[in-house]
């Protein structure tokens, strides 16, 4: 079997409609969904739709929680039961190209002698933002990680535009009670254990991502980057990747956090942001623009005109955010 889709439902039903169906309307039909209902087992039970498309359908695996566990421990069950040799995770409100499945299935045959580990391809994400996301890897190039820090700087940390061998997730499992929205941790703990990532972006889009104002506080992402530099050291990869890891550190927090933050409206949530991200790299960024080597080489322009203008950016972003009006936090 070439795909497992691991889907945790909260029971929203329209969300989850578009997103189910998106998957059963594949050309391809070489995979299996497992599906997790993370609410009381009361609740479950009397979950119709669920219990339907289960028995419609041979391909689909459910599970019902005894109460809410939260993404993470829905995921893990999941990962136990994949059969796929790669598991693909889906949010309630995302939706897959019709071709999705075929896209995935070229990429794996492309490279099916040399066992990649990741793959990574462009999605559109819709919601709060309309944007498609851009990556600055190569192209199709297979990256070995164990040599080739590029992807540790450049890579998107979000785990719904992956698909991850199912293999090295059932060894390596870290997905916990701790993991958030996008799962920073996860991707960059799974990172340093893959051999081989490559990333691709389809002539068609396959995927759209839904994005929707936060449910859980804000800062859950930025709490994540301790852990992750702390786990390197741990196992004794800091050093060698610290210009790695403090460049995609920067650049996800200055650059990206607080862009989306800013597509919210909302100006106390703002101004937190901002006095969060200027404490933090304020002092930093003299240093980071005049010695980090993969910031000296890096393609993405935007990015450098930020750090290299950075009390400009910082004074533009508060200037912005006194014209909003006031929404609460």
């Amino acid at each position: 079997m070439l795909l497992s889709f691991v889907i945790s439902s909260k029971n929203l039903f329209e969300k989850f409609e578009k997103t189910f169906l998106s998957i059963i309307e594949q050309k391809v039909k070489n995979f299996e969904i497992i599906l997790v209902l993370d609410k009381n087992i009361a609740e479950n039970v009397k979950n119709s739709f669920a219990k339907e498309i289960f028995w419609a359908n041979n391909n689909i695996k459910l599970v019902l929680n005894s109460s809410s566990k939260g993404t993470a421990i829905s995921y893990n069950a999941a990962i136990n039961l994949a059969e796929g040799k790669y598991v693909k995770f889906i949010n309630e409100g995302d939706v897959l190209s019709p071709n999705f499945t075929e896209e995935i299935e070229k990429m794996i045959n492309l490279y099916q002698d040399d066992q990649i580990d990741i793959f990574e391809y462009t999605i559109k994400l819709n919601g709060v933002i309309t944007k498609n996301l851009i990556s600055y890897l190569e192209e199709k190039k297979i990256y070995n990680l164990e040599v080739n820090k590029t992807p540790f700087a450049f890579i998107n940390p979000n785990i719904h535009n992956k698909v991850f061998k199912a293999e090295i997730l059932k060894i390596y499992k870290y997905l916990s009670k701790n993991f958030v929205h996008y799962g920073v941790l996860f991707i960059y703990k799974i990172l340093i254990q893959a051999k081989k990532y490559v990333y691709f972006s389809p002539q068609t889009e396959i995927e759209s991502v839904f994005i929707e104002e936060y449910d859980y506080s804000v800062f859950e992402i930025t709490k994540q980057w301790p852990h992750i530099f702390n786990y390197y050291r741990k196992i004794g990869r800091y050093k060698e990747l610290k210009e790695a890891l403090d460049y995609a550190y920067i650049k996800n927090i200055l650059h990206i956090w607080i862009w989306l933050i800013s597509q919210y409206n909302n100006k106390l949530l703002m101004e937190k942001a901002i006095d969060f991200v200027n404490h933090k790299f304020e002092d930093k960024m003299p240093k980071f623009v005049k010695t980090n080597t993969i910031f000296k080489e890096s393609k993405d322009t935007k990015f450098v005109k930020i750090c290299k203008n950075y009390q400009k950016y910082i004074y533009d972003m508060q200037t912005n955010t006194k014209r909003i009006k006031w929404k609460k936090a």
